[in-house]
């Protein structure tokens, strides 16, 4: 909960134009992870993303799922 409301907050940051948070932003009302609307751009920077080692997924039309969870933690459920 603390990650993500975190990466919300940076994301706001950001300012944005190009991406809209889809996720709603009470904490009540989500899980751990953020969709977020990046439009016909979503599939290449899933790609450019994934390249990086950044793990998210697509859903469709243009949305990109992420979920923040300590990199360690990952990796054990991983295998």
């Amino acid at each position: 909960e603390l990650l993500t409301g975190y990466f919300e907050f940076l994301l706001k940051q950001e300012e944005l134009k190009s991406v809209k948070i889809i996720t709603p932003s009470k904490a009540s009302e989500r899980g751990c992870a953020l969709s977020l609307d990046f439009g016909a751009s979503a599939k290449s920077l899933m790609a450019k993303l994934s390249a990086e080692g950044v793990v998210c997924d697509y859903r469709e039309p243009g949305v990109l799922r992420f979920a923040q969870m300590e990199y360690a933690l990952y990796k054990i459920f991983q295998h």
